[in-house]
């Protein structure tokens, strides 16, 4: 593309590369998706790469039904104390990318790798993100990945409790 042999690091022109790569790959995918007459989910890694450009971006991609992220506060080393401001903030960058779209926000709660004793915290993810205005909650993994033991929490079966917890309240409060 630069007319030049592929640096060993990662200089601007990389960086322009790999910023095309993905926002092509994206477009290509979605169009395929929408040919089939299917809808789209680009769910984004809560983490250093974001992009408030590529997100909106995507979200304006003909055929993208949900926008999302992993805010994963657990795996990202969040406190209890600040995983409220951090799913929040997580939520307004959703909202932001997906505003005047058609694409809805899709927020993802963590249910693997649960410490003992902050089970409670998914419950607590699931309320933070409904109540910042996140439409859409899904739970990585069923079961709390109990089949999964690299993944699994301490106590899986008290995690999957607090998931189907939120759910019902959820559910009580439509």
């Amino acid at each position: 593309r630069f007319d030049e042999a592929m640096p060993r690091t990662v200089t601007a022109e990389v960086q322009a590369f790999l910023d095309d790569l993905i926002s092509e790959t994206l477009t290509w995918l979605v169009d395929l998706a929408r040919a089939r007459g299917l809808h789209s989910s680009i769910v984004f890694l809560a983490n250093e790469g974001y992009d408030p450009a590529r997100w909106r971006a995507a979200a304006l991609l003909p055929g993208v039904r949900y926008l999302g992220t992993t805010a994963f506060w657990l795996f990202y080393g969040i406190s209890r104390a600040d995983m409220d401001t951090y799913l929040s903030l997580w939520a307004e960058r959703m909202l932001a990318a997906i505003a005047g779209t058609s694409a809805e926000p899709l927020g993802w709660v963590q249910a693997f790798d649960v410490p003992a004793g902050r089970e409670v915290e998914i419950e607590q993810a699931v309320a933070t993100l409904v109540n910042a205005g996140v439409t859409t909650i899904a739970v990585w993994s069923y079961l709390a990945c109990v089949a999964m033991s690299g993944l699994a929490p301490d106590d899986p079966e008290a995690a999957w409790s607090a998931v189907e917890r939120a759910y019902a309240r959820l559910a009580a409060s439509e």
